[in-house]
């Protein structure tokens, strides 16, 4: 059977040890050592480098200039090489010039400047041949320029500037969720359940608490082992307005716990203002939906959808703390799902997660008084697959992988930090 791994966007690796291109490169050693120079004016310091190592001394004025450099061999024409450096410069009286060429053509130019103080420069270029003459050219009436600690390397780009934003039409299901709140005028609860096991509890403290069901959109259960418990308002600040929508269909062993203003267990702060919307739609096997929400003031609550269709499902996610909305959207699949997120902090985070198929799993977590932004996709169809993100404060990621091999996605670990 054919086998197909994509990866896209994965967590950061270390930086690529890459031997350097330049031979003597900290001017150590017999004086001029691995280099080509010229000029009436130069001096080889084997100290007093920016590194620690040797330095040159270029005082060529108006007789002419002085030059040092070397050819390096064995590029990969059409590759990008990045030269690094320091120097410092003395702006004389009757003009002064550093600059840097490969093979003849003008890269870097530093013309009339003082520079007292070691300062690191680079250039980056593409090789248009096999071997490239790096060579720094100075002229300076009556003064000097100094260079030191020189370096060529392979180029290697930056890390991506990883994309996690919120979409048009999430933001527009945002604000039809805002719409509908906005718009309830007194408490509802609509549920058609039909059957199995059921326990079902709610609660909803304050006013201008909904649920929903009956001919509006979702509520309905139909059956499985269920036990739902859906609590909404802060019972120490009743000021309501939460809405959660809900739906599973069919069989499986439900266990929804949902709450609003509450923890799991019932718990309040006394703080919420409500303003909370779930959506939550389910359907079979081994069902645990567990969601919290809560907020700390402000005016507007957090925003949540869930969906998730087969197999042993377990959702967590909490969200928490706060002034600022919290944005949840998720959607599982199928086979062995297990999600959980968290959120809290002050901060305005956003999470699009996407899971699948096969073994599934993501652990989120984000934190942090400044958004965070994730979007995690697995879509596996070969094996186990895994993710677990923590970010913290002011972060930005983005996990895609589309995986079918036998063995599977490995597990995916980002931290980040701040």
């Amino acid at each position: 059977m054919g086998k197909l791994l994509l990866t896209l966007l994965f967590c950061c690796s270390g930086a690529i040890a890459q031997t350097n291109l330049l031979a003597n490169n900290n001017f150590g050693g017999a004086a001029y050592s691995g280099w080509t120079h010229s000029g009436n004016y130069m001096g080889w310091n084997t100290g007093g480098g920016a590194t620690g190592g040797g330095s040159v001394y270029m005082g060529e004025g108006a007789g002419g200039w002085d030059r040092i450099g070397q050819t390096v061999s064995g590029l990969t024409i059409g590759e990008k090489y990045t030269v690094t450096f320091n120097a410092m410069t003395q702006n004389g009286a009757g003009g002064a010039d550093l600059n840097l060429t490969v093979n003849g053509t003008v890269v870097w130019d530093l013309a009339n400047t003082t520079v007292n103080n070691w300062t690191p420069y680079s250039v980056t270029f593409a090789a248009t041949s096999s071997s490239a003459t790096i060579t720094w050219n100075s002229w300076n009436q009556p003064s000097a320029n100094y260079l030191s600690a020189t370096s060529m390397l392979v180029y290697v780009p930056p890390p991506p500037a990883y994309v996690s934003a919120i979409t048009d039409a999430q933001q527009n299901r945002i604000n039809e969720a805002t719409a509908r709140l906005n718009a309830i005028q007194h408490h509802s609860i609509y549920i058609d359940q039909i059957g199995s096991n059921n326990i079902v509890s709610i609660t909803q403290n304050g006013q201008l608490n909904v649920v929903g069901g009956a001919g509006s959109m979702y509520a309905p259960i139909a059956g499985g082992n269920n036990s739902l418990t859906i609590r909404q308002g802060d019972p120490a600040n009743p000021v309501g307005r939460n809405l959660i929508d809900l739906a599973v269909q069919t069989g499986g062993f439900n266990t929804l716990n949902l709450n609003q203003g509450n923890t799991p267990a019932g718990n309040y702060t006394g703080q919420d203002v409500g303003n909370h919307f779930q959506s939550v739609v389910v359907n079979g096997a081994g069902n645990n939906i567990v969601t919290q929400q809560q907020n700390t003031g402000g005016t507007v609550g957090h925003y949540l959808e869930a969906n998730v269709i087969g197999n042993y499902n377990t959702v967590g996610i909490l969200q928490a703390d706060g002034t600022t909305q919290k944005q949840v959207f998720s959607t599982v699949t199928g086979n062995n799902n297990t999600l959980s997120a968290s959120q809290t902090g002050l901060g305005n985070h956003y999470l699009d997660v996407t899971l699948n198929g096969n073994g599934n799993n993501a652990t989120v977590n984000q934190y942090g008084n400044m958004t965070n932004n994730a979007t995690i996709t697995l879509n596996n169809a070969g094996g186990p697959a895994s993710v677990n993100l923590t970010q913290t404060g002011g972060q930005t990621y983005n996990i895609m992988t589309t995986c079918v091999t036998a063995g599977g996605c490995a597990p995916i670990t980002v931290r980040q930090g701040n």
